[in-house]
């Protein structure tokens, strides 16, 4: 069989463009060397007959393809009424046929493509005949949530007059008792009808996920029916499976010569990938330069490990504080930690405040009674400039609990909560909880647990709304990776990496393992990890952590910041052509293989760098600490996906077989230890052959990884302006420690809170040793605030998230968003009010100011890169001054981007004309009592900053329609009001400001004091 059909399907879309029209009813029926085959129009163009040297191979009945089973018995595929076929065509010998009604066409070659819909799936399949035998690629798309039973990826009744099997693992017969067998993975299987001295092949050039009965047949009475029980594939839309393929070879052999001839058949079948693979004619040769970095085989990254000290508990980064501990908790800047007997936390204060309304709590029942614990002992186990570690134990009859608490300088609190059972118990339930006043619960964020390549960023995934005013519960989840609570100005986070040891261990089954109610006075959030019986005898661990936040004072001037690139490097960047406060050398100007932080022209770079300074300016850069590229693709218009693009990574053997042009290195030598399982590929750069793989900050990598930064520094550059995907990810793969096994023997994945937490702690003292210096970090972490590693650095970079795509299926969205109908069907008609449904000014107030968080947040628009947003509205001013309305209502900065920019450009002008960043700058938001300028109107918001003699006025109106208000200043008295868009000069009517604002947007005041 020839590898060129592997590759085949991804070509299927392309060509099928100048299909032949396809036929309503009849056959076709195909005829090459001493193989014939008919295909039913009723069945969906799917195999009907198949005959060798005169011998019918099939059964008389039954359905041969692709099939979906549903409960209940319901079946999609191989049948017109159930599979759509949108697409054919067919070609003989290279040359392009009609496609005729009970035609019959004959060739060397016969190819017939088809691209049809089964259910949720979009199938492109061929079939292959040639004198040599069957080629069946497929590959499919998930185009919608459907969860089918079962997932027949090839399904083949066989004729009954096949009377025995053969496998790698042994011979067997056909009984005709409705039994299955052999139930395995097998690479190849051969059947043998001794009636006619005829045998077939079936081999399998790649390993196919499986599930249940694996490769099987149904041993009925009828047929001899082969079913794949595939994998069924998490849905993602869009995602597409790799190409995979079952080829058919006949044979004659005499009964006693058949076993024989099978298995030299199988294995010249199997001789995968062959050498015709990279020969097909027309192919699009990449022709992208090799890089060449020069020699790096001195590099001794792997044996010094950049930044490491960074990780030595004596080790606190600027501008935090020293651990101040004593035998009670520990002081970190601006909060302090007390320990309860437990382990938990008694009191937490926040700038000197009571922040909880009471200790945590802790509940366990074990054997049906609830466990009354008793103190057992207390101790310091290390007390460190940037780390304090205690040990508290209590003990109950049934078992002892030890708890190790760790508090570092940045404000982390670890919890290691070991259970150690006296004797085999059951524990029944185990439940914490932390409680708040409401008036520190205003409002609430959390970030997902997808468990599927679904973005993390999708409201039903990473969310923040208010608390409601109405007592009961109002948050309930199976699983999340962070849940905060907090008010305009402070709060206090739970997050956790790990399901280790949860009851029970599928999320379907605890609905309500994570919780939060609110009564009249206190809002309590709850972690169940054990809601249904957990049988133990040895100890068991769980882990999470806390953190009360802000986590560090916001930096000076933050105010004055404004991102851009170095040189416009993005249209709307180019539109506007200003430099801003934190420029970055976009890797696009420098970078040759994808992802990789290598650097081939250092002196350009350094150039750039030093312009940069001259003006006075940073010289930042972008990185992705989760993503590196692999290397190139041989060619472009085949392009493997997936675990058959992992497998040819992997699989190098043979020069003449490999499909890369370029692979990158280090990545080459370390792929299988670096990556996160769950595989996942990116299709960045994929223009140019270049893909890019998601790889572990628990791995090897790290130290590459740091390795480079400080290559980086050295050239110059003072940080990174961008460092992307800063949320959490999940991974388990063995060899770096990740994942684990649970109770009932499967392998799970775990999020890489801590692991990423010593990366970015490194990248951070990378920078301090190398510059001198604390290196600017702006974290990019849109839709979450991964408080956890995104602590060490200056600012978050978010509202990417406003991005339509992630609420352009219904699927997407919040069960606890108000206004999901609106923005369906906003969407749904050009998409010019979807953002203020799905961002309304609750939300700003608790994710998009930065202040209760410690971090300045950085807006970036993405309205000219929303695919369901009205291209001239995303392009138009209206859409940019409704976004800087709540720019200018919520104290944020600008990367502006991916919009009109004039408008905000505009802002930016303002606010530093009025000195914005000076440290004696007063911020009094809209909703604060201390307000000093006050509005009429509900619906015009005032946002004011002072300054010695001088206000800057925000007024906005965040609602749909036109507003008016009087503007009081109390004992204030103005004696100049300008608005600096127009430079009009306004005058106070009876000692008012009279405003008139569009709906959706602002106006700017400049005001001089007496």
């Amino acid at each position: 069989m020839k590898k060129t059909a592997a590759f085949l399907l991804f070509l299927v879309a392309a060509v099928l463009s100048a299909q032949s029209a396809i036929p309503s009813q009849g056959t076709l029926r195909l005829q090459s060397g001493p193989y014939s085959l008919t295909l039913s129009v009723p069945s969906a163009f799917t195999l009907t007959a198949f005959h060798f040297d005169g011998t019918e191979l099939l059964a008389k009945s039954g359905a041969n393809g692709t099939i979906l089973s549903f409960p209940g018995g319901k079946m999609l595929g191989a049948s017109a009424a159930t599979e759509k076929v949108e697409k054919l065509r067919l070609t003989v010998d290279g040359k392009e046929q009609k496609i005729r009604e009970n035609a019959q066409y004959s060739g060397k070659r016969i190819v017939l493509e088809k691209e049809s819909v089964i259910g949720g799936y979009r199938v492109f399949s061929s079939c292959i005949l040639t004198p040599d035998g069957l080629e069946l690629p497929v590959r499919y798309r998930c185009e919608s949530d459907q969860k089918p039973s079962y997932f027949y990826l090839y399904a083949m009744g066989w004729s009954p007059q096949f009377s025995e099997f053969l496998t790698p693992a042994g011979q067997g017969s056909f009984q005709a008792d409705g039994g299955w067998l052999p139930n395995s993975d097998f690479p190849w299987a051969a059947l043998y009808m001794k009636s006619a001295g005829t045998g077939v092949v079936l081999s399998f050039p790649r390993p196919i996920p499986s599930v249940a009965r694996k490769n099987t047949f149904w041993d009925h009475k009828v047929y001899k029916k082969f079913y794949l029980f595939h994998a069924i594939p998490e849905f993602k839309p869009g995602k597409e499976s790799p190409v995979y393929q079952m080829n058919v070879k006949a044979f004659k052999a005499a009964e006693n010569k058949w076993i024989d001839t099978a298995k030299e058949i199988a294995e010249k079948m199997n001789a995968y990938p062959s050498s015709e693979g990279n020969k097909a004619p027309g192919r699009k040769l990449n022709t992208t330069p090799i890089p060449d970095f020069g020699d790096t085989s001195k590099e001794d990254w792997k044996t010094n490990r950049r930044g490491i000290e960074a990780l030595s508990p004596d080790f606190v980064l600027p501008p935090f504080e020293n651990v101040q501990a004593d035998s009670n908790g520990a002081k970190v800047w601006n909060r302090r930690y007390e320990l309860a007997g437990n382990g938990l936390l008694s009191k937490i204060l926040i700038g000197g405040e009571s922040f909880l309304s009471r200790p945590m709590s802790l509940e366990m029942t074990v054997d049906g009674k609830k466990a009354a614990f008793r103190p057992a002992g207390s101790k310091m186990l290390m007390n460190k400039k940037g780390r304090a570690v205690f040990e508290r134990t209590m003990t109950a009859p049934e078992l002892d609990l030890k708890t190790v608490t760790t508090i570092e300088f940045d404000g982390m609190v670890r919890i290691d909560m070991t259970l150690i059972p006296k004797k085999k118990i059951t524990l029944d339930r185990f439940s914490y909880a932390f409680h708040l006043p409401r008036k520190n619960a205003l409002f609430t964020h959390f970030i997902g647990s997808p468990n599927s390549y679904i973005s993390i960023m999708i409201p039903k995934e990473s969310f923040s709304m208010p608390v409601p005013e109405a007592n009961g519960e109002f948050f309930s989840e199976p699983f999340k990776s962070l849940v905060w609570f907090g008010n305009h100005d402070k709060g206090f986070l739970w997050f956790c990496g790990s399901e280790r040891n949860w009851s029970p261990q599928e999320q379907s089954l605890r609905p309500a393992a994570l919780t939060a109610t609110a009564t009249s006075g206190e809002v309590t959030f709850n972690a169940v990890p054990v809601s249904a019986p957990y049988t133990i005898q040895s100890p068991v661990t769980y882990t999470f952590g806390f953190f009360a936040t802000p986590v560090r004072p916001m930096p000076e001037g933050w105010r004055d910041w404004f991102c851009s690139t170095r040189r416009g490097i993005y249209d709307s960047e180019t539109r506007h052509g200003k430099v801003g406060t934190l420029p970055m050398i976009w890797p696009d100007e420098y970078r040759t293989a994808g992802a990789s932080m290598r650097i081939k022209d250092t002196a350009k770079v350094e150039k750039w760098i030093e312009e940069l300074h001259a003006a006075g300016h940073p010289a930042l850069t972008y990185c992705d600490p989760i993503r590196v590229s692999i290397g190139f693709l041989k060619y472009l218009d085949m392009s493997p996906r997936g675990q058959q693009l992992n497998d040819m990574y992997l699989a190098r053997d043979n020069a003449a077989e490999d499909v890369f042009l370029y692979r990158t290195p280090e990545l080459a030598e370390n792929m299988k230890n670096w990556q996160t399982l769950p595989e996942l590929i990116y299709n960045y750069g994929a223009a140019h052959g270049g893909l890019e793989v998601r790889v572990s900050s628990a791995s090897g990598w790290a130290d590459f990884f740091c390795f480079m930064v400080e290559k980086m520094a050295l050239l110059g550059f003072d940080g990174f302006g961008d460092i992307d995907n800063c949320f959490p990810i999940r991974d388990m793969n063995e060899a770096h420690g990740a994942g684990y096994v649970d109770q009932n023997g499967v392998r799970r994945y775990e999020w890489d809170w801590f692991a990423r937490r010593d990366l970015m702690k490194r990248i951070a003292a990378v920078f301090l040793k190398t510059r001198g210096k604390p290196g600017i970090l702006v974290a990019h972490s849109s839709a979450t605030w991964s408080i956890p590693f995104i602590s060490f650095c200056d600012a978050n970079m978010t509202y990417e998230h406003s991005n339509s795509g992630y609420f352009s299926n219904p699927g997407f969205l919040s069960k606890y968003g108000k206004h999901n109908k609106e923005i369906s069907e906003d969407l749904a008609n050009g998409g010019k009010k979807f953002l203020r449904y799905a961002f309304p000014k609750e939300r700003w107030q608790a994710e998009l100011t930065g202040a209760q968080f410690g971090l300045p947040c950085i807006i970036m628009s993405n309205l000219t890169k929303s695919p369901q947003v009205d291209k001239e509205y995303a392009r138009s001013k209206r859409a940019a001054r409704e976004l800087g309305a709540f720019v200018a209502a919520h104290d944020c900065i600008l990367w502006p981007i991916w919009c009109n920019t004039a408008p905000l450009i505009k802002l930016i002008e303002i606010r530093k004309e009025f000195g914005l960043g000076n440290k004696d700058v007063e911020f009094f938001p809209y909703w604060s009592s201390t307000n000093p300028v006050r509005s009429s109107n509900p619906a015009i918001s005032v946002t004011t900053y002072r300054r010695p003699g001088k206000l800057l006025l925000n007024v906005c109106n965040l609602t749909d329609n036109e507003a008016e208000a009087s503007l009081d200043f109390g004992p204030l008295a103005p004696v100049q009001i300008v608005d600096p868009e127009t430079g009009k000069n306004w005058i106070l009517d009876h000692g008012k400001l009279k405003v008139k604002v569009d709906g959706r947007d602002y106006r700017i005041y400049t005001v001089v004091l007496k």
